[in-house]
Order: structure tokens, then sequence, then C-alpha cells
């Protein structure tokens, strides 16, 4: 029953041409039946090359594996973080509509004191507050500037004041000077 419907479905905009009695010609209803497995052919090879090349496809497509989500929202990426409520805080605030040559530099080199030293004391987020309007960093921060670093101190859970480091962009020439700056303010505020 399956196959017959799916071969009259299959071949049901392919009538084959009457005579004029309203009969079909055994001539006609011959080549008919061939042009009807000749285009069955061709119609399963094209849905098998098309099924074939979409799992292709699928399988070639990049998947999200963890870490950084530029499509994920603050938010959600602090939905998705398992809490630690006692760990302070290192946010590198930057602001996209900003123009900073040395900004990207700084934020690198940020990094690298934070990996290098703090990656097991203290949470550490870079957050363009341009934006990311989910909360308002701006006031709560009082960011006004391409780059800046602010460190949030937080004991048994709840925010416990925080200081701010600014002009980091202007000093990424002397990059011990910089990582001893950087330090010297993490070590005095949040310990």
């Amino acid at each position: 029953m399956a196959k017959k419907f799916l071969l009259t479905l299959i071949t049901a905009p392919f009538s084959p041409p009457l005579s004029r009695g309203g009969r079909v010609g055994s001539a006609v209803a011959i080549s008919f039946k061939k042009n009807v497995i000749v285009r069955f052919a061709l119609q399963t090879v094209t849905i098998s090359a098309i099924l074939f090349l979409s799992n292709t496809a699928a399988a070639e497509d990049l998947q999200y594996q963890g870490g950084y989500n530029p499509n994920q929202t603050q938010g959600q990426y602090f939905q998705n973080t398992a809490y630690r409520y006692d760990r302070s805080i290192i946010y590198v605030f930057y602001n996209s509509a900003m123009a900073c040559r040395s900004c990207p530099k700084a934020m690198e080199m940020l990094e690298e004191v934070y990996t290098k030293n703090y990656q097991n004391k203290y949470d550490y987020y870079t957050v363009d507050y341009n934006e990311n309007r989910d909360y308002n960093y701006i006031s709560a921060y009082k960011l006004d500037r391409p780059l800046e670093v602010v460190l949030a101190k937080v004991r048994n859970g709840y925010a416990d004041g925080y200081q701010k480091i600014e002009n980091l962009q202007n000093k990424t020439s002397n990059k011990s000077g910089f990582e001893r700056e950087v330090k010297d303010k993490i070590d005095g505020f949040l310990r």
C-alpha cells in the first residue's frame, strides 16, 4: 500500500497524454512508463545527493565548546557559571564606542597578569560597557573612559567596596612597570 501511494505521489504530476477518444495508446503508455522510470530515478538521485550534502555540511558546522561565547549576554553567562560567592572580581571595562589604540594591548597585558598571578584567587571579566547594558555598570562604577579596571571586593558573598585602576592604556610601553602597578593595586585592595 505504501509503495503504491509513493509511486502514485511521484507519478501524479506526470499523467500520460490521452488520445482523442480518451484512451491511452499502447505506444504512448510504454514511452510514458519509461519517462516515469527515468524521472523517478533522477528524483531519487537528486534527493540522495541533497541528503548527503546536508549531512556533510551539518557535520562541518562549528560547535560551541564552552568558554567565551560572543553570542551570549553577560547575564546569560553569569546564569550558566558556577557561582563563587566568596571570590572578589576583577572587571576590565572598555568602551568600544571610544577610540583607543593602546587599549587592546593593555587588556592583553592585564589578562597576562591575571593568568600568571590571580587565576585561582579572583574572578576576571572583560565587559564592553557600551554594548552590555544588562547591568548599570556606568553609574555603579562611574565609568567614563575607554578602559577602566574595577576591583570589586567580595566578603562572605556580599560586595564590600570597589577601587578603580585608570589610564592603564597609557602605561603599556613599560611592561614591568605596568605589571608592578596592577599587582600593587590588586594586592593592596583585594587582600
